[in-house]
């Protein structure tokens, strides 16, 4: 008698207990990978300052360390840099612009994301981990805008680039 494998076996022919578990295990299965799940994020309230939900807990620390000592004027959030124009390719198909936002530049207002930097601009990003996105990114930043980009994972190296911010704002 030839043997039956595993996926042979009817799901009446399984205790009730067993077609639950079965049906979960085969529900499961079906499902498709979703990204959620892969990190974890805060929960809102611990993201909020000045009514502000910021991207992490970390961004949210350091906006608050920030604006102690900055003035509100000088302190921008999720300013937009733009690093290649959107363009056609050799088919005429689009190809998206590419942009950057960090989370903080500190020094004048910008206008327009494809506004110059000055030479008082600081720009900080809140990095507890630079993906490779990131780094990509970066490096397109420091040629596009010829600066600085600050990815700062503590509080030190934070007071690191307002000492910075400050050194050039005296100047």
């Amino acid at each position: 008698m030839p043997r039956k494998s595993k996926h042979s076996v009817n799901l009446e022919d399984l205790s009730p207990q067993a077609q639950i578990k079965a049906t979960k295990a085969m529900v499961k299965g079906n499902r498709r990978e979703s990204k959620q799940g892969r990190y974890k994020v805060a929960a809102k309230t611990e993201r909020t300052v000045d009514g502000i939900v910021f991207d992490s807990k970390l961004e949210a620390r350091f906006y608050a360390y920030i604006r102690s000592k900055v003035s509100p004027e000088e302190l921008h959030l999720q300013p937009e840099f733009l690093l290649q124009p959107k363009c056609k390719d050799l088919d005429g198909r689009a190809v998206r612009a590419i942009s950057y936002k960090a989370d903080f530049l500190l020094g004048p207002k910008r206008e327009n994301p494809e506004d110059p930097l000055e030479d008082i601009h600081v720009v900080i990003d809140a990095k507890g981990h630079k993906t490779e996105v990131f780094r990509i990114k970066a490096k397109m930043f420091v040629y596009h805008y010829s600066a600085k980009l600050w990815a700062v994972k503590n509080i030190k190296e934070l007071d690191e680039a307002l000492a910075r911010y400050h050194e050039l704002r005296g100047a």
